[in-house]
């Protein structure tokens, strides 16, 4: 993106980042739209900064989790409890692989990141 004005390059982010969420939106359209409150579970981490959370399927077949920094102004560590048999998530938005180690997913959130995953 070198050589376009800065206002051309947020432009381009913003959409990129706002076609990601709506895809995910649409891929997980029942979930997302349930009114359920069974299909919200918290999420546990012990940094009072971060909020994590998942929506779920009735059948529990369908676990996306949305894990956010809410602290604007520095980097926080995350260790997110799940319940996966799997090695390792993907980021929905980002494409970026996070390892699950002793249940847990490991990672660092920029101030203000927030990822989203399924489990």
């Amino acid at each position: 993106m070198a050589g376009r004005p800065r206002q051309a390059r947020t432009s381009l982010l913003v959409y990129s980042v706002l076609k990601s969420v709506l895809e995910v939106r649409h891929k997980f359209k029942e979930i997302v739209v349930d009114e359920q409150q069974q299909s919200v579970a918290l999420l546990h981490d012990h940094n009072h900064h971060i909020l994590a959370f998942a929506r779920v399927s009735s059948d529990q077949k369908k676990r996306v989790a949305i894990v956010t920094n809410m602290d604007f102004r520095a980097a926080q560590d995350v260790a997110v409890k799940i319940d996966t048999a799997r090695n390792e998530v993907v980021d929905l938005l980002s494409k970026k692989k996070f390892t699950i180690k002793d249940g847990h997913v490991h990672a660092s959130l920029q101030p203000g990141q927030g990822l989203v995953f399924e489990y």
